[in-house]
């Protein structure tokens, strides 16, 4: 509960859902001390990657679970189906969040990953636009400009599937 935010958490997926436009939204961010580390700008990266790389992990485990359940051919069918099609939908989500969130705009992960590699002086010019990242992800989005990103992705992904589970 803690990291709800009643516009990103509750308005803006609301209002998305409501016109038909993709569904987005966001937490509260969760604070980094990465002044108390060693390499702060270094750590930064990290932190930034480790929600994608969580995502791509998942989506992994839940290809394993459907490659298990597609070759399975004992017990009850309504549950076996159940189960696929939660895997599928567990792999889809997580690419999607993962290639989303490395989006290189700030607030993204992808935007902290390019500040983290940035010279400091053109970091503080590319945080400057933060304020506006997400609504410029929103506003590309609506007009499907991020096409070019998502179908490679779930191109791999559909590969991925038939090359673990076998031709759908």
């Amino acid at each position: 509960m803690r990291h709800i935010d009643p516009i990103g958490t509750l308005v803006v997926p609301g209002v998305l859902l409501a016109i038909g436009g993709p569904l987005i939204g966001w937490a509260k961010p969760v604070p980094v001390a990465t002044s108390t580390l060693r390499h702060p700008r270094r750590a930064l990266v990290c932190v930034a990657l480790a929600g994608p790389l969580a995502n791509i992990a998942m989506a992994a485990i839940w290809c394993g679970i459907l490659a298990v359940m597609a070759h399975l051919n004992t017990g009850n069918a309504t549950v076996v189906a159940w189960i696929e099609l939660m895997a599928e939908a567990g792999m889809f989500v997580n690419v999607v969040l993962a290639v989303f969130n490395l989006i290189p705009l700030p607030p993204l992960d992808g935007g902290r990953v390019i500040s983290g590699l940035l010279p400091p002086s053109w970091a503080a010019q590319f945080g400057r636009i933060e304020p506006f990242g997400l609504f410029l992800v929103l506003g590309i989005s609506m007009v499907h400009g991020l096409d070019w990103l998502f179908e490679p992705a779930l191109k791999v992904l559909g590969q991925v599937f038939t090359a673990v589970v076998g031709p759908p």
